[in-house]
């Protein structure tokens, strides 16, 4: 709309997209996109051996092409990335099911979007390969899965107006096309709705 479009602080080390006064590392005024890059194949080769969560990497440069939730397909077997030691040392969440043939071309396909936390070594929020969100965990199993390590994990749903409190509602919906003719449930009913 005829405003600042990039501001660079370098004092700062701040980037502005339509603000002239970054207070951030990056600081976005308007509407944004973030298009998730395509699956690619890794540089380097992964050798698992065993039944474990290492990710043993020849030639690899794990710093530099993976990202904590990224999904890796190596020897027919998708894990996703739970730890980045160095360029050949990484983890995944869940363990490989065998020993797995010495993969020349291992797929990478990067999450869509994540937030890791100040030291860089856990995921606060994920957008996964398949939509899923993820708070708490690098792996959602569901549309969202929240998960508090060491807690009870709780999700706060709050509804105020000025003039008076209103009861939060959690709805479950149908969703659209999801059965043949004919229709069980029709489209976007609401199958179940629990109350405060």
């Amino acid at each position: 709309d005829g405003g600042i479009p990039l501001t660079l602080d370098p004092a700062n080390n701040c980037v502005g997209i339509g603000t002239d006064d970054p207070r951030k590392s990056l600081d976005v005024k308007n509407s944004a996109v973030v298009t998730g890059r395509a699956n690619f194949t890794i540089t380097g080769s992964i050798d698992v051996t065993g039944t474990n969560v290492n990710v043993p990497g020849t030639n690899t440069a794990y710093t530099k092409q993976l990202v904590i939730g990224d999904k890796l397909l190596v020897g027919g077997e998708t894990r996703t990335i739970a730890s980045i030691t160095n360029d050949t040392t990484a983890t995944v969440t869940a363990a490989w099911g065998s020993d797995l043939s010495n993969d020349a071309s291992p797929d990478c396909h990067p999450a869509e979007f994540t937030v890791l936390d100040a030291a860089g070594t856990n995921v606060d929020l994920i957008v996964d390969t398949d939509g899923n969100v993820g708070i708490g965990t690098a792996a959602p199993a569901t549309n969202l899965d929240v998960t508090q390590d060491g807690a009870a994990s709780s999700i706060q749903i709050a509804c105020h107006s000025d003039s008076q409190a209103h009861e939060p509602n959690i709805f479950m919906v149908k969703s659209d096309n999801i059965e043949t003719d004919p229709h069980i449930v029709t489209d976007n009913e609401i199958l179940g709705t629990i109350y405060w």
